[in-house]
């Protein structure tokens, strides 16, 4: 088993669901987590810090490091932000995990808001968190990023109706991958 003693993760949408899988493995498997969720509802709107810090507790008691992290990813400052936080607290990152996203179906009442929170969080929120832990992990000569899709944006047969602003930001974050790997 590959362990992560002391490596420091970032992991985006992790109060619930597949994000949490992903803290709570990392943190089994050694590394410091901070576990990120702004609490929001599945249109993208709301605010609920105790995702995210629910989310982190349940890893302490389990014997992990965790710490939790309710900014809200809409801006590249608060990317930042994020960025910076972890390292204060925890003084490096090793990987970061952009998990953070919202399925919401919008076919007719799809409005420009929605687009916008979808466009923040699927493609703008990626990039500025890679702009961030980039250098870092460059100064380092270590680092992950790993940033998640959907075959619900990848393969037709799995493609539903109204999920046209989900799809879209998760076929960006391949290419944002592509590109960071060359």
């Amino acid at each position: 088993m590959i362990r992560l003693d002391n490596h420091v993760a970032i992991v985006t949408g992790s109060g619930r669901g597949l994000g949490a899988a992903y803290a709570r493995l990392l943190a089994e498997r050694g590394a410091h987590v901070v576990v990120h969720d702004a609490g929001v509802n599945k249109d993208g709107t709301g605010f609920d810090p105790n995702v995210a810090a629910d989310a982190a507790s349940r890893i302490r008691e389990a014997g992990g490091v965790a710490f939790p992290s309710n900014v809200i990813l809409d801006s590249r400052d608060n990317c930042q932000s994020l960025v910076e936080t972890t390292l204060l607290k925890f003084g490096r990152l090793d990987i970061l995990v952009h998990n953070a996203g919202w399925v919401a179906y919008h076919v007719q009442e799809l409005t420009p808001d929605f687009l916008q929170r979808a466009i923040s969080i699927n493609l703008e929120a990626p990039t500025w968190l890679a702009q961030a832990a980039f250098p870092i992990m460059k100064q380092q000569n270590y680092g992950r990023i790993v940033l998640t899709t959907s075959d619900r944006a990848i393969y037709q047969q799995y493609a539903l109706s109204g999920l046209a602003p989900y799809a879209m930001g998760k076929m960006a974050q391949i290419g944002l991958m592509t590109i960071l790997l060359g």
